[in-house]
């Protein structure tokens, strides 16, 4: 589960190492879930939900284990989301830094990226993770004095070649950015966590000021896409969010409110607002990162914020010992 930090001062991270465990969905339950899935009916009018003729092949299944609810699993085969962006244009790197760093915040490694998702992509998304009825109430932090966390959530357990095309779009920038680190071991970046918690924002919901947890033996996306293994040897060191709708105060904008708030120096002093732009995403380190950044999700006013979260995996270079994909 997420880790999450209340304010500042952080407590120091604890070591998490963990059991490697496969989680393979059954064909009887991605059978009934592509049934349901049928079935769903869309807020969108029924000619636009037509278009988004994927669904009528979607397929989802739980992931088999009770610890972990509201996870889901989709066909990479009924699931074609990410369309593999040309050569030209990913030598031309169509995903792009919107400035050296975000406007007004010089804190390190905190970047904007532009175009990670099309507005097709993203509208897709969103449709698929309504269509599964399973987002939940985020859960609270026991440990807080008070819930931080004020959303709903569901988790994607996205397949292996879809987070193979998120990486090839972000990894350029990405490293890019990680050149410019002291730290040796930005050199070995090797993907996306195939685990991505996707968040649903509605009117009155809110994220507390917090600093991201690490993820310590993140899930990773097998080659034959329909398993997940918890994977000690990589470790992460930042958070990339990606907004899959807009602010109102953007063109086109879907809801109220909802800026992500960017505290660099610390809570209570003035916050640095980075407004959702539809397919854009933000990076920013977290965890035991040392410049691990505290920030906030604004409160929506109305309308509806969908936005997921990943993280970047590092692996140090004596376990470099796996193919360097995504996942």
């Amino acid at each position: 589960s997420d880790s999450i930090w209340w304010t500042t001062p952080r407590p120091p991270q604890r070591s998490r190492r963990r059991k490697t465990r496969d989680f393979v969905t059954g064909g009887d339950r991605l059978a009934a879930a592509a049934a349901a899935a049928a079935r769903v009916k869309f807020d969108k009018p029924r000619e636009e939900a037509a278009e988004l003729s994927f669904l009528d092949r979607l397929k989802l299944a739980a992931i088999a284990s009770e610890a972990e609810k509201g996870e889901f699993w989709t066909s990479r085969a009924g699931l074609p989301l990410l369309e593999t962006r040309s050569q030209e244009a990913s030598s031309s790197s169509s995903v792009s830094v919107s400035g050296s760093s975000v406007a007004g915040c010089n804190w390190p490694e905190t970047e904007e990226l532009k175009d990670i998702l099309s507005d097709e992509e993203c509208l897709h998304i969103c449709t698929l993770l309504e269509a599964t009825g399973g987002f939940c109430e985020g859960r609270r932090v026991a440990t807080c004095p008070k819930a931080i966390r004020r959303n709903d959530v569901l988790v994607w357990l996205a397949p292996a070649d879809v987070m193979e095309e998120l990486w090839s779009r972000v990894q350029g920038p990405l490293l890019a950015m990680l050149a410019t680190s002291q730290s040796s071991s930005y050199e070995h970046a090797v993907g996306l966590n195939a685990r991505l918690r996707c968040y649903r924002y509605s009117a009155g919901h809110v994220f507390e000021p917090h600093h991201d947890g690490s993820q310590a033996g993140a899930r990773l996306a097998l080659p034959d896409a329909r398993s997940f293994r918890e994977d000690d040897r990589l470790y992460s060191r930042h958070s990339l969010l990606i907004y899959l709708n807009s602010s109102e105060r953007a063109e086109g904008g879907d809801f109220a409110g909802g800026a992500t708030a960017l505290l660099p120096d610390g809570e209570g002093s003035a916050a640095l607002r980075v407004l959702p732009m539809r397919g854009f995403g933000l990076v920013f380190p977290h965890g035991d990162h040392p410049r691990s950044l505290l920030h906030a999700g604004e409160a929506v006013l109305s309308g509806t914020k969908y936005v997921i979260r990943t993280d970047v995996l590092f692996a140090q270079a004596s376990r470099l010992g796996l193919r360097k994909v995504a996942g």
